[in-house]
């Protein structure tokens, strides 16, 4: 973090002096980062562009100020290189200039009754509106930063944001997430799960809008500290990809190859089995009532291979190598957790992507049937 200049600038309404600190650069600068700061959401400047004045409490823009003057910082790089003695001149014109406006008092960040009073009383352009009512939405959110109770949004509050989300769609087509997190603590969680779900842009699929998303899956409506997960990014990757896929038709397959096998699960379960390589599973509850489990290779593979049928008429196959039969969903849950498969849905991970796709078809007659032999499967007690 680097300081820059200490600007004095002049309110326009009282006419008194301010001071602006300024830093250059803030590479290195940790903090937490929360939800209501979506990343890649330029609309809403640094809290220090609207400003308090400290004399008359009139909430101003901080750059529209006229700059009567400014002066350096004391710590300068330059003074451990002073070898003429230049650097102890400046150091004394900026003592002076630290003198002659110590009794000037800073900026104040304005407070939320504040930022509320200046929205009813001033007539603003949409564009600073927007601007005006981001910022009154993350300070009223503040107050929520501490502690351990969730505290309810104010009538005032949800005005403000629901307000805000209009400004939204009407100036920005392409930041869906900021959006989704106004939505999401509005609580019309719908809504906001449609626009991060259907979203392609960059900023839909990245970790903060994955956050975002399974928050709105939680029904949580509470501005939220964005925390490390290591498996956020292979969930993010199973969205992603199913939206990328939704938009692809299956591969045209040929009909004079294996006829279709109908399996309407698609609630994954896998085992890894060895390096980069995996069993899958699907839960089938069938027409008249009884489970089956169908087992499956990496991205439905044979390892047997079907000599009657060529490349072409395989196309767009999945071929179910294995089953077991259940009285129940639960029991076959069960069975599948004593002996290793763990639900994707619940386990993300970099086997994803290598589940079976296209149009299912039974090869269990020329596998080996490595489950259904019992030599590789463990019944639960």
């Amino acid at each position: 973090m680097t300081p820059g200049p200490t600007l004095i600038r002049r309110c326009l309404h009282c006419q008194g002096l301010l001071k602006q600190r300024n830093i250059r650069g803030r590479h290195g600068l940790r903090r937490p980062v929360w939800s209501d700061e979506a990343l890649g959401a330029p609309m809403f400047p640094e809290a220090s562009s609207l400003v308090a004045c400290a004399h008359c409490r009139a909430v101003v823009w901080g750059p529209e100020l006229e700059k009567v003057d400014s002066y350096a910082s004391p710590m300068r790089y330059s003074q451990f290189f002073d070898t003429e003695n230049k650097y102890e001149k400046e150091r004394e014109e900026i003592r002076l200039k630290e003198i002659l406006y110590e009794e000037v008092p800073f900026f104040e960040a304005p407070t939320e009754e504040q930022l509320f009073s200046y929205i009813n009383s001033t007539s603003l352009p949409s564009n600073k509106e927007l601007q005006v009512r981001g910022i009154a939405w993350r300070t009223g959110n503040d107050k929520r930063r501490t502690g351990t109770c969730d505290i309810p949004f104010s009538a005032r509050e949800t005005d403000n944001l629901a307000r805000l989300v209009d400004l939204l769609n009407h100036h920005l087509d392409h930041e869906p997430v900021i959006r989704a997190e106004a939505l999401r603590e509005l609580g019309r969680m719908d809504e906001a799960k449609s626009l991060i779900e259907t979203c392609t842009t960059p900023s839909a699929q990245d970790e903060v809008a994955q956050f975002i998303l399974e928050r709105i899956l939680e029904g949580d409506t509470y501005v939220r500290e964005i925390t490390h997960d290591p498996d956020r990014q292979w969930r993010l990757l199973r969205r992603v990809r199913a939206q990328h896929e939704a938009t692809i038709a299956l591969p045209t397959h040929d009909l004079s190859g294996p006829p279709p096998f109908a399996i309407t699960s698609r609630d994954w379960w896998f085992k890894v089995v060895g390096m980069l390589c995996h069993n899958w599973a699907l839960i089938e509850t069938e027409a008249d009532g009884s489970v089956v489990v169908y087992f499956f290779h990496d991205q439905g593979k044979t390892r047997s291979g079907l000599p009657q049928y060529s490349g072409r008429q395989l196309r767009g196959r999945a071929a179910i190598v294995d089953s077991l039969p259940f009285s129940s969903v639960r029991q076959a849950e069960r069975a599948l957790r004593t002996n290793g498969f763990r639900r994707l849905e619940d386990d993300p991970g970099p086997w994803e992507g290598e589940q079976p796709t296209g149009i299912f078809f039974d090869a269990r007659a020329t596998e080996e049937g490595v489950y259904s032999r019992g030599e590789y499967w463990t019944h639960p007690n």
